[in-house]
């Protein structure tokens, strides 16, 4: 594909209208991914800031995919009438290509002594021959030598088994086990409590869907979803310093975490380098135990993912929340600091019967029995498309703690359900819905007008 990108530099002057918005992807992806000098700028506007930089790379892969659409288009239309014997030549050359690389593939999947030491060998020799191969498939249609077609087909069957071979960690016929080891440190965490509390690690250290692989719960997940208000709320975790963005775009936080914010937001379990002592606060963090070059420790003022408060202190926007949560003490963890709230209350638990009875993704579910007022808080984000009900009935979401939210309980026995029903989602269905039978609608009516102009 990025020969094939290259291709399109020759139409550039031609078809510029068509052709320069796709480079400008290209540039712009990368140099906000990387950290280009002129560009970096950029990443602290609102809208771009949203996200981490190195999702800008799908900018730069979208680019690349549509200018080689345009080289792959400008091969095919040179159809040379002769060229019929230097295309079977092609199309040998195709096949050692692949039986080479069928072969690399199966070494390394199935004959694990000999994986690392043949494999790290033959990558090189096999990315050369990948390159040249598609090289001569491109420098022999531009000059009249092959057959468009044939080279265009070998192009595309190059790149698949270009990506199956290289890309073998992502493919589905590798074990999950491979892909997802096991570790000693995986084996630790699945036996404590991760359903109620929250872990973090250095995506250096854990890759954030290995989590979610092992069913742990993972507080990295959410900067997907709540991306400006997460990292905003990371600063208040790692109060030491603020995120370093390296060069490959992945946000590197330090290592001293804040026990009470930690606790504030259920994090419960932290992975560290072996060695590494994270109690720059006093002795709050606990080593549970160390595993090969990695260490667990525990952070007990952790809250569970939803509790009763004792009371709430009010804020008037996010601002105010943030340094309200900034001057949070171990004593106060229960006290959540709620946007909305018009005055500062107190509440006692113990007069409210709290049992749940419904969890899954998106979807929880509770039996209330209150003999007084009270305040619950979910440790899920806050984001567009949550909704609470009381005996089915809406109920409004405030902000707590920031990025979490939070509703009032009444006095009496009902039901509260907390649901994650996004509205672009239900669009987005009613529309795939929709478009699918009008697909259906035109082929069939397509079939049968074919079948009466043929009776004609």
């Amino acid at each position: 594909p990025l020969l094939l990108e290259l291709i399109t530099l020759a139409r550039l002057k031609l078809d510029y209208k068509r052709l320069l918005p796709f480079w400008v992807m290209i540039v712009f992806g990368l140099g906000i991914a990387y950290g280009m000098p002129g560009m970096r700028w950029l990443a602290l506007l609102p809208v771009i800031r949203a996200g981490g930089a190195f999702r800008y790379l799908i900018l730069a892969e979208c680019g690349v995919s549509a200018l080689s659409a345009f080289g792959l288009d400008l091969l095919i239309r040179r159809l040379p009438a002769s060229a019929v014997r230097r295309s079977l030549k092609a199309v040998f050359i195709l096949v050692i290509v692949c039986a080479a690389a069928g072969a690399v593939y199966w070494i390394t999947r199935f004959s694990s002594p000999l994986s690392t030491p043949v494999f790290n060998g033959l990558q090189i020799l096999l990315s050369a021959l990948f390159i040249t191969a598609a090289g001569w498939f491109i420098l022999g249609t531009y000059r009249g030598r092959l057959q468009g077609r044939t080279a265009a087909a070998g192009l595309i069957v190059l790149s698949v088994t270009d990506l199956f071979v290289f890309g073998i960690g992502y493919n589905p016929d590798v074990p999950n086990r491979d892909f997802y080891p096991n570790t000693p440190i995986i084996h630790a965490l699945k036996t404590m409590d991760t359903k109620d509390y929250s872990m973090y690690a250095s995506d250096s250290i854990m890759p954030p869907d290995t989590a979610m692989v092992y069913h742990l719960r993972d507080f990295r997940g959410y900067d997907m979803i709540a991306s400006f208000q997460y990292q905003r709320f990371l600063y208040l975790l790692f109060p030491h310093e603020h995120a370093d963005i390296g060069s490959s775009g992945l946000t590197i936080w330090p290592d001293r975490p804040s026990p009470v914010i930690a606790g504030i937001a259920g994090i419960r379990y932290f992975v560290f380098p072996r060695g590494l002592d994270p109690n720059g606060q006093g002795t709050f963090f606990t080593l549970t135990g160390t595993y090969k070059n990695l260490s667990l420790w525990q952070n007990p003022l952790a809250l569970p993912v939803y509790y009763l408060a004792q009371g709430v202190i009010p804020a008037q926007n996010g601002s105010t929340a943030l340094h309200l949560l900034a001057h949070a003490t171990p004593g106060n963890l229960r006290v959540p600091v709620v946007q909305g709230i018009g005055i500062e209350h107190r509440y006692t638990p113990a007069q409210i019967r709290l049992r749940e009875t419904l969890r899954r993704p998106g979807e929880y579910g509770f039996h209330v029995q209150a003999l007084a007022r009270g305040f619950m808080v979910l440790n899920e984000p806050r984001y567009p498309g949550w909704h609470a009900y009381r005996n089915n009935t809406p109920v409004p979401i405030y902000p707590a703690n920031y990025l979490f939210q939070g509703i009032e309980l009444p006095k009496g026995h009902y039901t509260i359900r907390f649901s994650y029903q996004p509205r672009m989602f239900r669009a987005g269905l009613i529309i795939s819905i929709t478009t699918l039978f009008l697909l259906i609608f035109f082929a069939v009516g397509s079939y049968v007008l074919s079948c009466r102009h043929v009776r004609q």
